[in-house]
């Protein structure tokens, strides 16, 4: 089944919810946008807060990110506002971190959030 057909809404109206998934480190926030109850799939405003890192990994899901405010190091390379990531189901990320914080748009398209530590794309 798709995704429910949701009003529009402005997530200003919201509070941020604690992220506490397995493999997902602390330090994000999260207010979901839409949500597919039968894949998981899910569009979410996520907030990282200052000194946050995440190890190398992999997500089973596809995902898309786009930096809203603030600055991302995903490895060697820092991201600003705009930036925008299409990451394949399985494909491994550097380390990511964000000393000072960062809010950030992340949308898991073809399954639920999911953070599998690992320096190697997972084979398919």
């Amino acid at each position: 089944m798709a995704r429910p057909h949701i009003e529009p809404f402005c997530d200003r109206d919201e509070g941020f919810k604690s992220l506490q998934l397995p493999g997902f480190a602390s330090g994000m926030r999260y207010k979901m946008l839409s949500l597919d109850v039968d894949s998981g799939a899910c569009s979410m405003t996520v907030q990282l807060d200052a000194g946050y890192q995440r190890s190398p990994g992999f997500a089973w899901s596809e995902l898309e990110m786009i930096v809203i405010e603030g600055e991302l190091q995903v490895g060697e390379r820092t991201c600003r506002k705009g930036h925008y990531f299409f990451v394949p189901a399985g494909y491994a990320l550097p380390a990511m971190s964000s000393a000072q914080g960062c809010l950030v748009l992340m949308m898991y398209n073809t399954g639920e959030p999911s953070h599998v530590e690992s320096t190697q794309h997972h084979p398919q």
